[in-house]
């Protein structure tokens, strides 16, 4: 049987929970200004990434809290 650890104080029961839970706040504004970077793209530039404008203004449009599902592993 695995034992569980907790921090002092903390809501997370591993080392890496808690330096995860730690760096979230900087992740999340990072992702946020790089959803609202994609409006200010260039229609070529969206062309080589792959986006159109819709799906660039979508994009920009989700809460900072929305994060892709690899990252929540």
């Amino acid at each position: 049987m695995t034992e569980i650890t907790t921090h002092p104080g903390s809501c997370c029961e591993t080392p890496k929970q808690h330096t995860r839970m730690r760096f979230a706040p900087l992740t999340w504004l990072g992702l946020s200004r790089q959803r609202r970077g994609l409006t200010r793209l260039t229609e070529h530039q969206l062309r080589d990434i792959g986006l159109t404008r819709e799906q660039a203004e979508a994009e920009a449009q989700k809460p900072f809290w929305d994060v892709p599902l690899h990252w929540r592993n």
